[in-house]
């Protein structure tokens, strides 16, 4: 199973290619569905921490903030948005829709690019698939592995990568992730992870049309 967590927010430790092209097609993704207003559902918004090493210095650490806004209905989502901040300002926005469950569409707002690439399997088309993908298994799998570090660690493989766990005694998911490469290096870090319900399901951020690419993005 690829994580599907990290691909779908544009994560370090999954890299998913992107056709992207420029701003000036605009408005890519939404569609009258994105205000029929869904009455009934519910909004649960998952925000977290993820470090992630400098290519070119991996003893160097960057800070991202990544917001998830699930609308769901009981366990069934219908709707997954991403914001992804760096430095206090609004880097990505991703969206994945059960109406169009083939393909994400995303907006870089560093580069000034959008497009829509593949959904990497499973679909994030439930609460429990979407909080597995990142946070791992309610419970400590019987043949999860205790490593170093205290007795609430422990590791699980996944595909090549290998995810090592630390739970803090909060409710779940209230633990620490570390998503390591087949040589054991660490690709990137979860921390800091909160839940909460959200009034309403967020629209695109605004003034995409004005959106201009950022020196670094060049």
């Amino acid at each position: 199973m690829k994580r599907i967590g990290l691909a779908l927010a544009g994560g370090a430790a999954v890299t998913v290619a992107m056709a992207a092209v420029t701003a000036g097609t605009a408005d890519a993704g939404r569609s009258a569905g994105d205000d029929d207003g869904r009455a009934g559902a519910s909004v649960t918004r998952i925000e977290f921490t993820e470090a992630v090493p400098l290519e070119t210095d991996p003893s160097v650490t960057t800070n991202r903030r990544v917001e998830m806004f699930a609308e769901h209905r009981g366990d069934a989502v219908s709707r997954l948005r991403f914001v992804i901040t760096f430095e206090g300002r609004t880097a990505e926005e991703r969206l994945w829709r059960a109406d169009r469950p083939e393909s994400i569409t995303s907006r870089n707002w560093e580069s000034c690019t959008t497009g829509d690439e593949p959904t990497p399997a499973p679909k994030p088309d439930g609460l429990d698939v979407i909080l597995r993908g990142y946070f791992g298994p309610r419970e400590i799998p019987r043949d999860a592995k205790k490593v170093a570090g205290g007795a609430n660690r422990w590791e699980t493989p996944m595909g090549m990568m290998r995810m090592t766990y630390t739970d803090l005694g909060g409710p779940y998911p209230h633990r620490i992730v570390e998503i390591k490469g087949p040589d054991g290096s660490i690709g990137s870090t979860i921390s800091g992870t909160r839940t909460s319900e959200h009034p309403a399901f967020p629209d695109w951020r605004p003034d995409w049309r004005s959106c201009r690419p950022s020196t670094a993005a060049g």
